[in-house]
């Protein structure tokens, strides 16, 4: 939790862009060849409201909503301009748990969720699947002046689903671990 003694409510986005990679691809004795572009999005917005505080430390309940999606397209080297989605799977669950803060200084704060992603639901062509999952985020926040603070994050996340896709059943699990520093301005 960021904001001592109170409730907060909190986004992350992020996107990445693949442009113009190689892909092979062996069927049979012959070889394709291509390029790849596409997309990986993942978006995240919680609230926490404390439930215990003092002056420096409060823990307290989370909840929110989880959404991830990679695009991939392709084109062949022999039909470059015809393009074709290789790719394209979305994962999303409700996030549910708690979330907690240690004020190290009065410079830096330390802030983490550990929460329940307990209807994960995965798609990508037929496959439709359910499952659960786990998120886990550490934050250590640095006020630099006045409004302005640099932070330092780390996530985990991991999740399952399954699903049957023409009598034959599928298990997925999908496991990301981000680091990403960002400067913020606090209004």
């Amino acid at each position: 939790m960021t904001a001592p003694n109170g409730a907060y409510v909190t986004t992350t986005m992020s996107a990445t862009n693949i442009v113009n990679d190689t892909f092979e691809e062996h069927v049979g004795a012959a070889l394709n060849t291509g390029r790849v572009d596409g997309t990986i999005n993942s978006f995240i917005i919680g609230a926490a409201v404390p439930v215990f505080t003092t002056e420096r430390a409060g823990i307290g309940s989370y909840g929110g909503y989880y959404a991830w999606n990679t695009r991939l397209d392709g084109r062949l080297d022999t039909a470059p301009l015809a393009q074709f989605t290789m790719f394209n799977s979305t994962w999303q669950s409700p996030v549910i748990g708690v979330a907690g803060y240690y004020q190290i200084s009065d410079s830096m704060t330390l802030s983490g969720v550990l929460a329940s992603m307990p209807f994960v639901r995965a798609t990508w062509g037929a496959f439709d699947g359910r499952g659960q999952g786990w998120l886990a985020n550490a934050t250590l926040s640095t006020h630099l002046l006045g409004q302005y603070y640099i932070d330092t994050s780390v996530r985990w996340i991991s999740q399952t689903a399954s699903d049957t896709v023409a009598g034959v059943p599928i298990d997925s699990n999908a496991q990301s671990l981000e680091a990403v520093a960002a400067f913020k301005v606090r209004f």
